[in-house]
């Protein structure tokens, strides 16, 4: 289960994000995918894609690297950090995913920006 938890981290990080294949928001996170951030929450996968496309709007070169994974059972925390050289922007942050189903149902995530 490790491995095939540390390859979903990859597949969103490095495919998703760095990639810009959003549309494997599709098979990576559930339908009603809830994510909580530290002022906010996004409430399905739908909502988390505008987010998406508002962020890549705001820092369209962001770049991920994830940092650490840590599996246990089905949770995963990932310490990542981000950057937009073009922007001169970085920061960095901790998610921890809950996975059912081999999908991301609930997310919590804390960063260094709002």
């Amino acid at each position: 289960m490790a491995e095939k938890n540390r390859d979903l981290v990859h597949k969103i990080y490095n495919d998703m994000w760095n990639a810009r294949q959003f549309q494997l928001c599709d098979t990576l996170l559930d339908e009603n995918f809830l994510l909580h951030l530290l002022k906010t929450s996004l409430h399905n996968r739908g909502e988390y894609k505008k987010a998406a496309q508002d962020w890549l709007k705001k820092y369209p070169d962001i770049h991920y690297d994830v940092k650490d994974v840590i599996t246990e059972g089905n949770k995963i925390a990932v310490r990542w950090e981000g950057s937009d050289k073009s922007k001169n922007f970085s920061y960095k942050g901790q998610t921890i995913l809950l996975i059912i189903n081999n999908k991301v149902k609930e997310a919590w995530e804390v960063s260094d920006v709002e």
